[in-house]
């Protein structure tokens, strides 16, 4: 039996297939490609996919090793990773037509032979898993929530506003570095807007600061708290929570 897991991503794999141990599986990734169907003009688009050779019983186990992976690689190489369907049986590849769907424009050239698996706690897989998330979503508002919860993993508030607040300070940013108002803001002011405002905003329907998906004005919010929560939650996944990045 086989896991499948069809995926489309930023990145374009330098070869067509790679073959590496994961857990205790051995896994085979096959990149995205266009082939003809029935001999006629007519192509099929196939995405890139990761195939698992587990046992009917562990179909569920192993899908969640695969989702593992792309969380691993997504943080490890830096590029969005779509999970676009799940599937299995006795043979390895179904026809998959979700192809490159959400990534547009230039694409980062990736090889993926030297790739080694990491040791990691559940706290750090949390973290990857919301990265992958966070910064392959198309949702502003969405890419903010998952980021911030990766601060709240085992941070408690002081802890996260002194980590954004030393930020701010060391890059000596203010709301006006990101075209966000014109009355100059704290370093203070701002990690308090990017929890009140942004966090907050998004995770409650019933405050007067939410953010409403379809006001342009609350969209310049959440994108300017990701410009800060981006590269704070990348230094600390990468120096407090021992992360390597390629």
């Amino acid at each position: 039996m086989y896991a499948v897991i069809a995926f489309d991503t930023s990145a374009i794999f330098n070869k067509d297939k790679y073959y590496l141990k994961y857990g205790s599986y051995e896994v085979e990734i096959v990149k995205e490609c266009v082939v003809d169907v029935c001999e006629s003009d007519n192509k099929r688009n196939i995405s890139n996919q990761i195939i698992i050779e587990c046992s009917k019983s562990g179909q569920n186990h192993a899908h969640e090793s695969g989702l593992r992976l792309l969380s691993e690689l997504s943080w490890f190489y830096g590029i969005s990773i779509y999970s676009t369907f799940h599937t299995g049986g006795s043979i390895p590849v179904k026809g998959l037509t979700r192809f490159v769907g959400h990534c547009g424009g230039w694409r980062t050239p990736v090889d993926i032979s030297s790739f080694v698996p990491i040791e990691t706690g559940r706290e750090q897989r949390d973290a990857m898993s919301l990265y992958r998330e966070g910064i392959s979503s198309n949702s502003d508002l969405y890419m903010l929530l998952c980021l911030y919860k990766i601060l709240e993993i085992n941070m408690k508030r002081d802890e996260r506003r002194d980590l954004i607040i030393g930020y701010i300070r060391e890059k000596r940013l203010s709301n006006k570095s990101f075209g966000l108002g014109n009355e100059k803001m704290s370093p203070d002011d701002v990690e308090r807007f990017v929890y009140s405002n942004g966090r907050c905003g998004v995770a409650h329907a019933n405050m007067d600061s939410r953010l409403i998906i379809d006001k342009f004005k609350d969209l310049q919010q959440a994108r300017f708290c990701n410009s800060i929560l981006q590269p704070v939650v990348e230094k600390y996944m990468s120096e407090d929570m021992k992360l390597p990045r390629f």
